[in-house]
């Protein structure tokens, strides 16, 4: 007998978090991308995760001050509510389509705020199998 996983509808599902909530989205941030300080202008921002390499481990996550949740996105010039992930802490966050995902192996930046395998800096491990994604998806990962 196997026990079905349902999802948590949260990003933020344990482990030690750092919550950063004063800066606005440049555009729309769906919970769950992988995002980045970036200045635009002289204004610093959120922006989705544009490179595979390395940073802090950065990710959107559902805005429930405001009652909304995991689908629901933020829009531009909205303050955002974003947790920096510690060595250790579990999120669910989004894989791109076409990824086959294994529990365990490494995933990094796909450079448009979700993960990938594959790549060059490994920032998380995920922890549960997705095979054959076809559409934008959610997976539990862990901080590396």
């Amino acid at each position: 007998m196997s026990i079905t996983r349902s999802n948590p509808n949260t990003i933020r599902l344990g482990g030690d978090w750092t919550i950063v909530g004063d800066l606005a989205a440049s555009a729309t941030i769906k919970p769950g991308h992988l995002v980045e300080r970036f200045n635009s202008a002289g204004v610093i921002r959120w922006r989705v995760a544009t490179a595979d390499i390395d940073g802090v481990p950065a990710v959107a996550l559902d805005h429930a001050m405001a009652n909304l949740g995991v689908d629901d996105t933020y829009l531009v010039n909205q303050l955002m509510e974003v947790g920096i992930m510690h060595k250790g802490a579990s999120a669910w966050m989004l894989i791109a389509s076409g990824q086959n995902v294994a529990a365990g192996v490494l995933l990094g930046s796909a450079g448009d705020g979700t993960l990938k395998t594959g790549a060059t800096v490994a920032r998380f491990t995920a922890l549960e199998n997705k095979a054959s994604v076809t559409v934008l998806t959610r997976i539990r990962v862990e901080a590396v």
